[in-house]
């Protein structure tokens, strides 16, 4: 059967036929943000992960000598515009959420090329 991509183009057989990852990136269907991840971890990275996130979040709080509280309103909340196209994600922020800790820690750096997005990720300031 065919699918309909999200931009609204058709699927061609062999194109439906392919794991979601590996279909090209503008014909994937689009997920809800709030939606839950369709699998969940496997139980050995669940635990990986809970054995790091104290390290990590430890780091950060020394990086940006912040509290552990600070964290996401430091690194995450600020106003800020987003585009989206087949190629890039672009998050545009204002030069006031510039924040000289999260530079020097290399927070802020573009990630560039992303596979496993299948887009170009850049960070800019105005």
């Amino acid at each position: 059967a065919l699918q309909v991509a999200a931009e609204g183009t058709r699927l061609g057989l062999h194109a439906a036929r392919l794991p979601r990852s590996r279909r090209p990136f503008h014909t994937r269907p689009l997920a809800p943000v709030a939606a839950a991840p369709p699998h969940a971890p496997a139980s050995g990275l669940m635990a990986w992960v809970q054995r790091v996130t104290p390290a990590f979040r430890a780091i950060l709080c020394g990086w940006l000598e912040q509290p552990a509280e600070a964290l996401v309103e430091v690194l995450l909340r600020h106003p800020a515009r987003l585009y989206l196209s087949s190629s890039h994600v672009d998050l545009v922020l204002p030069m006031e959420a510039v924040s000289l800790p999260v530079r020097l820690a290399g927070l802020d750096r573009d990630p560039g090329w992303q596979p496993a997005f299948g887009r170009v990720i850049l960070f800019h300031f105005d």
